[in-house]
C-alpha cells in the first residue's frame, strides 16, 4: 500500500508499546488494510470480531487479496466457535468440530497460516494443547515405513470411524494393501498405497466417483476432535471423572455408564464440555499463535458486549446444567473471558472514540455509495449504465486505475457484454486479482481491468490510483451451489441398488421369477471355485445364481406396501406374469404412441423468437441455474418453437426449480400475447404459487392473481370478468379454475402442478385442455431413470435431479430431548425473526407437546396441524403459518413435501430415531430455503430406551447430519412413488408383479418394436458362459459384500469393452493390485462380450471340449460357417441344432482362456467384425 499515512501506520505497529486506532473501514477496504499490514510487518495478523458471520466475511475478503495456499494449508483461516454449548446434550455438528481441529492444526504446524479471523466467542474457547495436538497428529511420506495394523489403531484413537467406503472427513477405509482416509485438513480424501509396510503412493481421490486424482508426497493425519479417545487417556479422564463426579454428587451408575461409553469410543452428546479431564491444562487458541502477531479487533465496543453477553449465557447454563445433575465444569475450566491484547482496532463507523491511550489513524478511502445511488435511480431507464460511464471517464482523468470484479467465468461475460454495449474497452485475465499485481495494472492501455474474485463491495483508494468494483455492485452475479454433485451414469442407480442389497430382499430373475437373497456364498462345483448368489424360492426351492449372470438378476422395488409371493421354480406362472406385463407394456406404449401421433399432427402457430427482454428477465433469476435446470428450460423453449402444443413434464424435488422452468415458459407466452393459467391442487399450493409469481414477475408489466375458495365471490367475479377481458396474465387457483363459468380470452399454456393429486373427474377435464393449450405438468416426486429412459423420445420429460442450490447448508444436531434445547433453538429463530417446525408424527399426543412447547415459550404463537383435520381446518392452518401468523408450527409429518415457507429456518424433529432416512431427509428439506443458516434438531430418548434398529439409525443418521452422498439411497421409495404416479393404476399392478427395473425393461422393448415397425430394433443376444475355471473376487481382497456385489453387477451388464475397462481401472484404483481370480473374471467377460457380437448363446469350455451355441440371427449361421467347418484337417463339427463342437488337446486347455479367445477372434474375422 502506497500512503503517507499508512507509513506513519506501520511504524506506529513497529512499536510495541503503542494501542493504534484506525476509523472508517468498509466492508472491501478492511481485507485491503490487513493484507497491506501483513505484507509491510511480516507478521502473522488475528482479526477478532463480534460475530461468527463477520469473520466469515473478513476471511473471504482477505483471501481475495493474498491468494490460497497449498493443499491443506491455506495462507488464511477462520477458526470456528462451536456451534452449540457444551452445557447441552447436542452432538455439534462434526463438520464445525472437523474444520475447526484443521484450523488449530495449520496454526500449531506453524506453516502458512498469514491470517487468523475469529469471532471473540471462538476465542474464549478452550482447546487441547498445542504439543498434545501435534504429538497426536502424524504425517505419512512416500517411501517411508509405517506398521499399519498400529496405524489402522491409532486413526481409531483419532476419532476416525472406519467404513467401507470413504465419502465423508472423519472416516478411513482398508482395502487389501490400499487405506482410504478422509483427512479434516483436505478438501478430498487420500488414497494410501502399500507395498508390505512401505509407503508406494498418496493419491488424492474423487469421494463420489472414487477414482484417484493428484499425487502428493505427504499427507498429514489430525485428530478429528479435540478429544484424543486414546486407551491411556479415556483410562485417566474415566479416574478424573469419577472423583469429579463425586464432589457433584452424581450418583455412581451415571458416571459408570459415562464410563462405558468412552472406553467402547462412543462420543456420549456433550462430550465437548468434559475437556478438563482430558487435559490437565487446556489452552486458548491464543497459545497457539506467534508471539509477535498483530492482534486486531474489529469494532471493540460490539466485541466487548457480546463478550459479557455470552459470558452470562454460559454461566446460567452452567447453573441449569448443575441443577439437572449433569457431570458439567465450570465456565472458568471451559472458557476464558479475558480480552486479548490489542495492538491495531479498526472500527467500521466513525462514530466510536478511540482510547486515550490509542493513536488515531484514518486512511483517505471511499466507498461507491453514490454510484450505487445513481444506478439505482436510472434502473429502468434506456441508459441504465449512464452514471457508470461518467463515473469511469472520471476516474481516468485523475490517472485511476479501475478493476471490475466478476465472480464466476458467466459473470465475467455478462460483464464483459455490458462494457461492450458502452463502449468501454476492458482487458480480462484470468490469473486471481492480488495485493502483488497491482503493480502490473498500469501495463494494460484499457478503460477497465477485469479479474476473477470473490470480492462483494470495493473502494477507491486514491493514494494507490486505485479503484476497485466488487461483484455486487454492477451485475449481481447468480448465486452458485456450495458444491456440485457430479453427474451420474444413468445406470449407476441399479448398481447402487445391488450395494444396498440385504440378506432378506426380494429379487427378481428374468429366467425364474422373484425370490429371496439369502447372500453370497462360495461353491466348488466340478472341482471349480466361484461366487453364487443364494436365492430362496417358494416351497424353500434353493438356486445358485452365477455371479457372471447378475446382468439377469435386478433387486426387487415396487413401491406396493404389500410383498408379492415368491415364484416357482420350474413352474409356469412366471412366464404368463411376465407376458401379462409385456402385454400391458405394449398397450402402455401404443397409447403413448398414438397421443404422440396425436399431438404431432395438430399445429399451432410459432411463438415469436426471445429477444431481448425475455433476456434480462432470464438474468433477472437471482440464482446460478443447475445443469438439469438449464437443460429443462431449452427444452420447454424449444417445444415452445416447434410449430405444435408442447406437453412436458417436468420432474423434481420442492425447490429444485421447477417453478422457474414454468415462469421462463409463463413469461414467453405473456409477450406473445397469451394467458396462463397454473392449476394446482391445494389452496395451500396456490397462495404459494401466487406469491412465488408475484414476486418473480414484479417490475414487469405482468398482472398475477389467484383463484380459490379462500376469494370472496365479490373477488372472485372480478378475477373472471379480467380472465375473459383479456386484463390478467397469470391466473394461479385450484379446480376452481375448471368449472364452466371460468372463461379465458386467449389461453395459451397451462401449467399443471402435482396432476396426480387431482381426482378423476378433474383429471378428465385437464385432458380435455390439454388438447387446445401449450401444457406443462410439474411433479415434486422424482422418477427413477429406468423408467426415463424407456419413454424416451415418446413423452417429453424433463428430470431436475441436480439438489437445490444449497446457499448455506442445513446444521443438523442430534440431541436428548430436552426442555433447554427445545427453549434455545425456538428462542434463536425467533430472535432472529424466523419460525419454527416442530414434528411430532403421532395424532394422539401432539396437543400435549404443544402444550409444552407454549410453557417454554409463552410469548410465542403455537398453532397445531395434522392429517386427521378436516381439510378447510387444515388449510387455514397451513396458510396463517405461511403468512407468518404464527411461529412455531407443531405438526405430523404431513410437511415433509409441497410446503415452501422461506422464513421457517429452525426444525426439531421429535423421535427421529422412529422414522425413516428418507423421511428424514424430505423433512428437514422444509427448511434452509433462504439466505439464512438453517438448524436441524434430531430428538432422541435416552440410550435405554433405544431399540437395536433404533440405535443404528441414530448412528446412521449422525454420520449423514449434513445432506451428502449417503442420502441417495434414502431417496430410492421415493423414485418408487414416482413411477406409479406416471404410469397409473393399471401399469402399477403390473409393476408390483415383475419390479420396476423389469416392467421398464419391457416398457424400452415394446416403444423399441412399435417405432421399428418400418426399421426393426434388434435386441443384444445374451450369452451364458459355462467355463470350468475360476472366476471371481476374493473376499481377503474387497471384504465388504456390498462393494463386491455392486463391482459383480456392474462387470455383470458392461455393455461393451470401454465399461468393461473402466470398471477393472476403478477396481486396480480403489483396491489395489487384483490377484488371478479376479483378471481372469475381467477376461472371460470381455469374452462374453465376443461371444455377443457373434451372436451366440453359450459358450461352454472345459478340459475336454469347445462348444459354441449360435442363434438365428448370428452372422456366423450359413454358407460361410458350414464351409469353414469342411476345411481340410478341420476339428470341427456342425451339430443340427447350430452347436459347433471341438475338443481340446491338453496342451489347449493349459493356454487358459487364451486358446478360446483365438477362436472367436478367428470367427470374428470370418465375418468381418474383426476390430
Amino acid at each position: 500500500m502506497k500512503s503517507t499515512v499508512f507509513d506513519t501506520l506501520i511504524r506506529a505497529l513497529s512499536n510495541a508499546s503503542e494501542s493504534v486506532h484506525v476509523d472508517g473501514g468498509d466492508s472491501g477496504f478492511t481485507p485491503f488494510l490487513l493484507a497491506s499490514l501483513r505484507e509491510s510487518l511480516q507478521r502473522t495478523v488475528v482479526v477478532v470480531t463480534a460475530t461468527e458471520e463477520r469473520a466469515a466475511e473478513l476471511l473471504a475478503g482477505i483471501r481475495f487479496f493474498v491468494g490460497p495456499g497449498e493443499p491443506g494449508f491455506s495462507v488464511a483461516e477462520q477458526l470456528l466457535g462451536r456451534d452449540v454449548s457444551p452445557y447441552h446434550q447436542i452432538a455439534p455438528n462434526r463438520f464445525v468440530v472437523m474444520n475447526r481441529m484443521a484450523t488449530l492444526y495449520r496454526m500449531a504446524f506453524g506453516r502458512g497460516v498469514d491470517f487468523v479471523t475469529l469471532s471473540i466467542q471462538a476465542l474464549s474457547l478452550k482447546t487441547l494443547p498445542k504439543q498434545q495436538l501435534l504429538d497426536a497428529s502424524m504425517t505419512l511420506s512416500v517411501n517411508t515405513q509405517v506398521n499399519r495394523e498400529q496405524l489402522l489403531s491409532r486413526l481409531v484413537d483419532l476419532g476416525y470411524t472406519r467404513a467401507p467406503l470413504v465419502e465423508d472427513p472423519g472416516v478411513f477405509a482398508v482395502r487389501g494393501g490400499i487405506i482410504d482416509l478422509y483427512s479434516p485438513l483436505y478438501s478430498q480424501p487420500v488414497r494410501i498405497d502399500f507395498f508390505d509396510d512401505e509407503v508406494e503412493s498418496l493419491r488424492f481421490f474423487d469421494p463420489h466417483t472414487q477414482r484417484s486424482g493428484d499425487r502428493l508426497d505427504s499427507v498429514h493425519i489430525i485428530p478429528r476432535s479435540e478429544l484424543v479417545l486414546s486407551d491411556e487417556r479415556v483410562q485417566g479422564a474415566t479416574s478424573l471423572l469419577r472423583r469429579h463426579a463425586a464432589d457433584l454428587s452424581i450418583p455412581g451408575p451415571q458416571v459408570r455408564a459415562l464410563g462405558a461409553e468412552l472406553k467402547s469410543r462412543v462420543w456420549p452428546l456433550g462430550v465437548e464440555g468434559l475437556l478438563p479431564a482430558f487435559y490437565e491444562t487446556p489452552e486458548t487458541m491464543a497459545d497457539y499463535l506467534p508471539k509477535n502477531a498483530l492482534w486486531c479487533v474489529e469494532d471493540g465496543a460490539k466485541v466487548e458486549a457480546e463478550l459479557e453477553r455470552f459470558g452470562d449465557d454460559v454461566c446460567e447454563l452452567y447453573k441449569g446444567s448443575k441443577t439437572a445433575r449433569r457431570i458439567v465444569y465450570k465456565p472458568n475450566q471451559l472458557y476464558s473471558f479475558e480480552l486479548p491484547r490489542t495492538d491495531l482496532e479498526l472500527t467500521t463507523l466513525l462514530v466510536e472514540e478511540p482510547k486515550s491511550q490509542q493513536r488515531r489513524f484514518s486512511l483517505p478511502h471511499d466507498s461507491h455509495r453514490e454510484l450505487a445511488l445513481a444506478l439505482t435511480r436510472d434502473k429502468g431507464t434506456e441508459t441504465p449504465f449512464r452514471a457508470l460511464l461518467k463515473q469511469v471517464e472520471q476516474w481516468h482523468r485523475e490517472g485511476m486505475n479501475v478493476v471490475v470484479l466478476g465472480a464466476s467465468p458467466g459473470h465475467v461475460e455478462r460483464l464483459r457484454g455490458l462494457f461492450k454495449h458502452y463502449d468501454l474497452s476492458c482487458q480480462f485475465r484470468s490469473t486471481t486479482f492480488s495485493i502483488s499485481s497491482l503493480d502490473e495494472l498500469s501495463k494494460d492501455d484499457c478503460s477497465i481491468h477485469l479479474r476473477l474474485g470473490s470480492l462483494e463491495r470495493g473502494f477507491v483508494f486514491a493514494p494507490q490510483k486505485l479503484v476497485l468494483l466488487g461483484t455486487h455492485e454492477l451485475l449481481v452475479p447468480r448465486k452458485q451451489r456450495e458444491q456440485e454433485e457430479p453427474s451420474q451414469a444413468v445406470a449407476a442407480a441399479a448398481i447402487a441398488s445391488f450395494k444396498e442389497l440385504n440378506v432378506g430382499d426380494l429379487v427378481v430373475h428374468i429366467d425364474h421369477g422373484i425370490g429371496r437373497y439369502e447372500g453370497l456364498v462360495k461353491l466348488i462345483v466340478d472341482e471349480v471355485e466361484n461366487d453364487f448368489l443364494k436365492l430362496v424360492y417358494r416351497e424353500n426351492s434353493l438356486l445358485y445364481a452365477p455371479v457372471a449372470r447378475l446382468d439377469r438378476i435386478q433387486k426387487y422395488t415396487s413401491g406396493s406396501d404389500s410383498a408379492p409371493k415368491l415364484d416357482r421354480l420350474g413352474g409356469t406362472v412366471w412366464e404368463s406374469t411376465k407376458k401379462k406385463a409385456r402385454k400391458v407394456a405394449k398397450d402402455m406404449a401404443r397409447g403413448l404412441l398414438a397421443l404422440q401421433a396425436e399431438r404431432n399432427a395438430r399445429l399451432r402457430p410459432n411463438y415469436s423468437p426471445t429477444d431481448e427482454y425475455f433476456a434480462e428477465f432470464s438474468q433477472a433469476f437471482p440464482f446460478r441455474e443447475t445443469p438439469d435446470q438449464q437443460r429443462a428450460i431449452g427444452e420447454v423453449m424449444d417445444d415452445m418453437d416447434k410449430g405444435r402444443p408442447m406437453d412436458r413434464l417436468v420432474c423434481g424435488d420442492v425447490g429444485y426449480g421447477k417453478t422457474e422452468v414454468a415462469m421462463r415458459a409463463a413469461f414467453r407466452a405473456i409477450l406473445d400475447n397469451k394467458q396462463v393459467a397454473v392449476l394446482v391442487p391445494t389452496t395451500v399450493l396456490c397462495e404459494q404459487h401466487r406469491m412465488t409469481f408475484e414476486d418473480r414477475f414484479r417490475g414487469y408489466p405482468v398482472t398475477v392473481a389467484a383463484l380459490s375458495r379462500f376469494r370472496s365471490k365479490k373477488e372472485s367475479k372480478e378475477i373472471q370478468e379480467k380472465l375473459k377481458t383479456g386484463e390478467l396474465d397469470v391466473v394461479i387457483g385450484t379446480h376452481r379454475l375448471l368449472q364452466k363459468d371460468v372463461e379465458f380470452d386467449r389461453l395459451g399454456l397451462l401449467v399443471v402442478d402435482e396432476e396426480h393429486r387431482f381426482g378423476v373427474r378433474h383429471k378428465e377435464q385437464i385432458k380435455k385442455l390439454k388438447k387446445m393449450v401449450d401444457v406443462l405438468t410439474l411433479t415434486a416426486t422424482p422418477i427413477p431413470r429406468t423408467l426415463n429412459m424407456a419413454l424416451a423420445g415418446i413423452r417429453d420429460l424433463s428430470i431436475i435431479a441436480t439438489p437445490p442450490i444449497d446457499r448455506l447448508s442445513i446444521r443438523t444436531f442430534v440431541s436428548r430431548m430436552s426442555d433447554d434445547v427445545i427453549r434455545e433453538a425456538i428462542s434463536q429463530e425467533l430472535k432472529r425473526g424466523g419460525q419454527v417446525f416442530f414434528v411430532h408424527n403421532r395424532v394422539q399426543s401432539i396437543d400435549r407437546i404443544a402444550a409444552r412447547v407454549r410453557s417454554l415459550m409463552p410469548d410465542a404463537r403455537v398453532i397445531v396441524a395434522h392429517g386427521q383435520m378436516r381439510e378447510n381446518e387444515l388449510e387455514r392452518l397451513m396458510l396463517a403459518f405461511m403468512a407468518g401468523e404464527a411461529d412455531v408450527l407443531v405438526c405430523t409429518t404431513i410437511i415433509e413435501s409441497g410446503l415452501d415457507v422461506p422464513r421457517a429456518n429452525t426444525m426439531l424433529i421429535d423421535r427421529a430415531d422412529m422414522l425413516g432416512l428418507a423421511q428424514l431427509y424430505q423433512l428437514r428439506g422444509r427448511v434452509g430455503r433462504s439466505n439464512q443458516r438453517a438448524y436441524c434438531y434430531l430428538l432422541i430418548p435416552e440410550p435405554s430406551r433405544l431399540t437395536g434398529t433404533a440405535e443404528k439409525r441414530v448412528q446412521v443418521i449422525q454420520r449423514l447430519s449434513e445432506l451428502g452422498s449417503g442420502f441417495h439411497v434414502a431417496t430410492m421409495d421415493m423414485e418408487i412413488r414416482g413411477a406409479g404416479n406416471l404410469l397409473g393404476k393399471k401399469q402399477s399392478g403390473q409393476v408390483k408383479e415383475v419390479g420396476i427395473d423389469l416392467f421398464c425393461e419391457l416398457l424400452a422393448d415394446a416403444v423399441s418394436e412399435l417405432k421399428g415397425v418400418d426399421e426393426p430394433v434388434v435386441k443384444p443376444v445374451s450369452c451364458e458362459m459355462k467355463v470350468s475355471m475360476s472366476a471371481f473376487i476374493p473376499e481377503e481382497y474387497l471384504p465388504d459384500i456390498g462393494l463386491r456385489l455392486s463391482f459383480y453387477k456392474r462387470i455383470a451388464t458392461a455393455a461393451s469393452r470401454e465399461q468393461l475397462e473402466l470398471a477393472f481401472e476403478d477396481l486396480v484404483d480403489r483396491f489395489g493390485r487384483p490377484p488371478s481370480p479376479i483378471e481372469r473374471l475381467f477376461e472371460l467377460t470381455g469374452l462374453k462380450l465376443d461371444c455377443q457380437r457373434l451372436g451366440l448363446s453359450q459358450l461352454s469350455y472345459n478340459p475336454a471340449a469347445i462348444s459354441l451355441t449360435l442363434t438365428e440371427r448370428s452372422p456366423l449361421a450359413g454358407k460361410t460357417l458350414f464351409q469353414w467347418v469342411q476345411r481340410p484337417a478341420s476339428k470341427w463339427r456342425l451339430t443340427p441344432e447350430g452347436q459347433l463342437l471341438r475338443k481340446l488337446s491338453e496342451n489347449e486347455w493349459r493356454s487358459g482362456l487364451g486358446f478360446a479367445y483365438g477362436v472367436i477372434g478367428e470367427l470374428e474375422r470370418l465375418v468381418g467384425l474383426a476390430d
